[in-house]
């Protein structure tokens, strides 16, 4: 009826015999971030300064302001969580006009 598997049937009556529910368990996240807000401040503030900053390069000087080695990903992630994106303006003719 529910197209699913038997074993999930079987997880799922398991759960509810354990806990008397079917929702999901809550994840534990073990682990602090390696970017504390205090990083991100430093840098929003290191972006806004130099703006061409590649993310090999933000590692580079997180982990020299920090003494923490972070992943590309890590930061990748860090910067998608703040808005904050790595491309480029587009010039087109358009917007190299100048006014007159």
């Amino acid at each position: 009826m529910f197209n699913v598997s038997p074993n999930t049937v079987y997880l799922l009556k398991r759960r509810f015999l354990e806990t008397g529910s079917l929702k999901p368990r809550q994840r534990q996240s073990d682990y602090p971030h390696l970017i504390t807000p205090e990083g991100c401040l430093y840098l929003k503030s290191l972006l806004s300064i130099e703006v061409d900053l590649t993310l090999e390069a933000l590692r580079a000087r997180y982990e020299k302001a920090y003494g923490i080695r972070v992943s590309i990903g890590t930061m990748f992630n860090t910067l998608k969580k703040l808005n904050i994106t790595l491309k480029k303006p587009f010039l087109t003719p358009k917007n190299m006009r100048t006014k007159r």
